[in-house]
């Protein structure tokens, strides 16, 4: 085999390393047996192509995030892991071996190589297993791709390739792809760790307690063994299978163990006021003479915080809300929002409504809204607004600016700044949900308008919790 036509270098750590300040956490010791991120350290062959000239070398070394990787004519490089998946020589073994099924991939992604993507998809076939084709997307899956020619096909064949891709699609749709986004990689953990022990599909509830009891003993934390069950539940309800097993009996044990192991109080996020509201309404919801419509950042923050508050929108929901003409419609009594989409399936294409309130000597959010759709016309109510105070009504606004605006504008109608860090996405939504429930709104009532079915959802949001408690104990006398 040729040389190839660059320097032979031996990268050492030092230069191959990102800069101390960039790195977090105390710095590991380089691994030079075993496994680590699922390579296999002196065994796991790669092949690496340098100007068409295809060359082959074995991982020897970790040191995170770089592996080592030494080639047969004695040159040797530092790969992350996120490069060294795709050149990987996969064999299904690796597949099926115990000892290479890791939880974090946050340094290698398995999925990313070819063979092991095929490998799942085998597995997947085998058990007749249906899966999110977003789940199957990556650098090792490629394109999936239905066959487009029909010919030659008997008509039920060619049927049955359509219906198929529908499903494939109608799958998709059926949660939202935030949901799907978020279940993903640990859906793809749960069958490779099936697969690896040998464990047949549908698992029985004493192999899915020992799947949680793995993630707790290698996550130690609440969070990882909820998210796992979350996501083999996803799965089986694809698939109807029984899940109730996987929340009960035994499956419950490492869920309950890990919640009383790491007790602590859930912090929630601050729920607005009315009072707060009608200051940033003050403050903030005005045009500003002199400026061009898309300078009016602070008009355009106002009112969409004021909406959210009103309307008891998710910031998911918030980012839908558009000006448009069939998205926004000013009557006389009214003004409505119509969403597309929501989280919930009953909710989806939801109209919203804000009611023109009784008494017109002051400000209200129907006029907040009447102004807006008069002035920006179309685009998102929760616009995009860069450095220099420029509204982008195309997109709307990703959740960290928004974040960061609501506590500012918090700021500025004179809240302490370390009161304001407590304040979040969901604080127009859990305070505009308390302010109903104490002026007497009904809970069904207060669901509907959140676009929830559960009822049992208000206890969660009420943030009136004080109030309500003092009231009970003077309405038990003594």
């Amino acid at each position: 085999m040729q040389p190839r036509a660059r320097p032979i270098t031996t990268h050492s750590r030092a230069a191959s390393s990102p800069p101390p300040s960039t790195q977090t956490g105390p710095p590991s010791e380089r691994q030079y047996k075993g496994f680590a991120h699922g390579i296999h350290l002196g065994k796991t062959l790669i092949r690496k192509t340098f100007d068409g000239v295809p060359f082959d070398g074995v991982v020897a070394s970790f040191y995170s995030p770089w592996f080592k990787v030494y080639y047969t004519d004695g040159d040797a490089e530092d790969l992350k892991g996120c490069e060294l998946a795709q050149y990987i020589m996969f064999t299904e073994d690796l597949f099926y071996d115990p000892r290479a099924h890791s939880l974090d991939y946050s340094i290698v992604r398995p999925y990313d190589n070819p063979g092991w993507a095929q490998a799942l998809r085998n597995y997947l076939i085998e058990f007749s297993v249906a899966v999110p084709t977003r789940w199957l997307e990556g650098a090792g899956f490629g394109t999936l791709q239905h066959q487009p020619d029909l010919v030659g096909k008997d008509f039920v064949s060619a049927e049955r390739l359509i219906l198929d891709k529908a499903l494939d699609g109608f799958m998709d749709d059926s949660r939202a792809p935030r949901t799907f986004n978020n279940l993903r990689n640990f859906a793809i953990k749960f069958l490779s760790f099936f697969a690896s022990r040998g464990m047949p599909l549908p698992p029985c509830q004493r192999d899915f307690a020992a799947w949680l009891s793995y993630v707790a003993l290698k996550c130690d934390n609440v969070g990882a063994v909820a998210v796992a069950r979350n996501a083999a539940t996803c799965l089986g309800n694809l698939n109807g299978w029984d899940t109730d097993k996987f929340s009960k009996g035994i499956s419950a044990a490492p869920g309950d163990a890990m919640r009383r192991r790491h007790r602590r109080q859930v912090k929630k996020s601050a729920g607005l006021k009315v009072k707060h509201i009608k200051r940033i309404m003050k403050e903030f919801c005005f045009e500003r003479p002199g400026r061009p419509t898309e300078l009016q950042w602070e008009l355009a923050i106002g009112i969409a915080i004021a909406i959210a508050f009103k309307l008891l929108l998710r910031y998911d929901c918030l980012c839908r809300c558009c000006w448009d003409d069939g998205f926004c419609d000013v009557r006389s009594t009214h003004v409505t929002f119509f969403l597309d989409k929501r989280k919930n399936h009953q909710a989806r294409g939801n109209r919203l409504t804000v009611a023109r309130q009784e008494d017109r000597s002051e400000q209200g959010v129907y006029d907040l809204c009447v102004l807006g759709k008069r002035l920006f016309q179309k685009g998102h109510v929760l616009p995009a607004i860069n450095k220099r105070g420029c509204i982008d009504n195309g997109q709307f606004m990703e959740y960290k600016p928004f974040i960061h605006h609501l506590r500012q504008t918090l700021i500025a109608i004179g809240m302490p700044e370390t009161r304001a860090q407590k304040y979040a996405g969901q604080s127009m939504r859990s305070g505009g949900a308390t302010s109903a429930a104490v002026h007497g709104l009904s809970p069904a009532e207060i669901c509907q308008l959140a676009g929830v079915s559960d009822i049992n959802w208000l206890v969660y949001y009420n943030r009136h919790h004080l109030a309500s408690r003092i009231r009970a104990s003077r309405a038990i006398g003594l």
